[in-house]
């Protein structure tokens, strides 16, 4: 080893030495080490999750650093006074605190602090939200709709009704999906926030779409023509970010024109779809009510029990009527 590469090592292992001396008292610091691990790690959606959990928690103590020995029960009550003071849903104060105890308990795992409770008296549970399903009457009106002169609503209706047909699909598993899911005549792809893999009969009128964009897109990857391909996941995922912005306000545009009341969002066809099969009769442990709201995990385990082929049939069932 040179004595210049011998310098670099050394001065590296001591900055290596400081910031393990800082995260080892500073919880801020050592959350935004989680952060950047994230990153790292190409987990960029919980990263970001975790970026606004801090930022929130660092305007509430007005502090650049917050130390772990600040952590205690009574701050955390304090700080969920001023969350609900600031008129923060019940459900986003319990996403903030989840990710609070998820890296103070990584901490104590690591043996950085010892572990003092903080948050166990914290708003952690999640309530149930107003039901957001439109009937079968609503999507064929959105369906039936003369946008070829609208472009851009076009789109953003195509959207929707690709993923009521793919069973609900949310917005970031369609975005990300690429050429190499499709395995004969099933879509076969991973979700993005648990890991579960999917699949999903090729029905007409999921073809009649991918057939479209197939010809529009910008992408020679992603089967939608929202993401550009690019292999940088931060850019990738502003594009994803943009898009469901950009989609959810095309489709409030599409509910007005179609004379629906219900504010329209990409998460309404997953509620639609859930509410539809049930008013055809279709078995809950099919569908099962966590497709719903009260799980998305336990929503994937209950379709993941049950063979692809009876899922299709349900879905036939539904799309028949379109």
């Amino acid at each position: 080893m040179t004595t210049a590469i011998r310098r670099n090592a050394v001065a590296r292992q001591s900055d290596n030495s400081v910031n393990q001396r800082s995260i080892r008292h500073s919880f801020s610091k050592f959350m935004q080490s989680v952060i950047a691990r994230k990153l790292q790690l190409g987990k960029i959606g919980t990263a970001h999750n975790y970026r606004s959990t801090l930022n929130s928690f660092l305007r509430f103590t007005s502090l650049d650093n917050i130390r772990f020995s600040l952590l205690t029960p009574d701050l955390i009550e304090e700080y969920e006074t001023w969350l609900i003071a600031t008129r923060v849903k019940s459900n986003s104060i319990s996403f903030y605190m989840r990710n609070l105890r998820a890296t103070y308990n990584h901490a104590v795992e690591l043996g950085i602090t010892t572990d003092r409770r903080p948050f166990h008296k914290a708003y952690t549970r999640i309530e149930k939200t107003a039901k957001r399903a439109i009937s079968l009457a609503e999507i064929k009106r959105i369906k039936a709709l003369d946008l070829a002169a609208l472009p851009a609503l076009d789109l953003s209706r195509d959207i929707f009704l690709f993923l009521f047909y793919c069973r609900g699909m949310s917005f970031i598993d369609a975005a990300y999906l690429t050429h190499s899911v499709i395995v004969g005549d099933e879509t076969v792809y991973c979700r993005h926030k648990t890991g579960q893999e999917i699949s999903i009969g090729l029905n007409p009128h999921i073809r009649r779409i991918l057939d479209k964009w197939h010809r529009r897109s910008a992408s020679a990857h992603h089967l939608r023509p929202i993401l550009s391909g690019h292999g940088d996941s931060s850019i990738a995922r502003n594009e994803y970010e943009t898009a469901l912005r950009r989609t959810n306000k095309s489709l409030k545009q599409i509910a007005s024109m179609a004379h629906i009341r219900t504010p329209l969002t990409t998460y309404v066809s997953r509620h639609a779809w859930a509410s539809i099969a049930k008013s055809k009769g279709i078995p809950t442990a099919t569908i099962s009510d966590a497709l719903g709201h009260d799980s998305e995990m336990t929503t994937q385990i209950y379709l993941a029990s049950l063979s692809t082929k009876a899922i299709d049939r349900a879905n036939s069932l539904i799309l028949r009527d379109l």
